[in-house]
């Protein structure tokens, strides 16, 4: 026969889960398992199977062979995987006990290199380069890429919600990627992870770009004039890559070629 149990009794609530796994979890009042040792026991969550499981008798009637059967979590990502039990004999049938693992939350997001923080509230006038450049997201809950392919689900992070970012590097709490071109502030950041968003847990997670610095310009009194209509050039690091950037010389606005 194949183990079977109710999926309404007693079971506990498995949601936001570590998907780093090794968290104790149990499935009660298993039946026909009583002839089956722990070591041909297994426990699935979607494609994920428990590890280290053991088998308890829930009481000492013997009349009574219903078991529970404990495990520790394995690594995973993604939300209401059904939760199948299986022995040599075959599989128990999908039911309405699911198990979901936590959705990716962000908390920071810094340059790769130096580790300047581009989070859009922080103080300062830090900020990720506007010809683009590498950037750490970290946080918890990201799992792995393979952990997303098997769960089907994949991985993407977003910049304001359409545009998809390169990843180079992922780990459960660290992915690497690549900022691309533009400028300005508050740059939404969204990470989905087997089809789980962030914005779950951090629905509100910005980053900015560099504000521009200027380095140079010329020519310098007292060689302009004072009447103005003299072309001036500018020269310095993240001016962007607005079409018409606002320029200001003396509080005044000046037309940009």
């Amino acid at each position: 026969p194949v183990p079977n149990f109710n999926a309404l009794e007693g079971q506990g609530v498995w949601k936001k889960m570590s998907t780093r796994g090794d968290e104790r979890f149990y499935i009660a009042h298993v039946h026909d398992v009583d002839t089956v040792p722990a070591s041909d026991i297994h426990i699935y969550f979607g494609p994920f199977e428990c590890r280290n499981v053991e088998k308890t008798q829930d009481s000492q009637d013997v009349l009574d062979e219903t078991h529970t059967i404990r495990c520790l979590t394995p690594p995973g990502v993604g939300a209401d995987l059904f939760v199948v039990v299986e022995v040599p004999g075959g599989r128990s049938r999908a039911s309405e006990l699911t198990f979901s693992y936590q959705s990716p939350k962000l908390t920071e997001i810094r340059a790769l290199l130096d580790g300047q923080t581009f989070r859009a509230e922080a103080p300062g006038r830090s900020g990720a380069a506007t010809l683009g450049q590498l950037a750490v997201i970290e946080g918890e809950g990201f799992g792995t890429a393979a952990l997303a392919a098997a769960a089907s689900g994949g991985v993407e992070v977003l910049l304001d919600g359409f545009i998809p970012l390169r990843v180079w590097n992922h780990t459960d709490r660290a992915m690497t990627v690549e900022i691309p071109r533009g400028d300005g502030t508050n740059h939404t950041v969204e990470m989905i992870v087997a089809h789980q968003s962030s914005s779950i847990e951090t629905p509100n997670f910005r980053m900015r770009y560099a504000a521009p610095s200027v380095t140079s310009v010329s020519p310098q009194a007292p060689s302009a004039p004072t009447v103005g209509g003299a072309f001036v050039t500018l020269r310095g690091t993240n001016f962007g890559t607005s079409l018409v950037p606002t320029v200001m010389i003396g509080g005044q606005p000046c037309g940009c070629l």
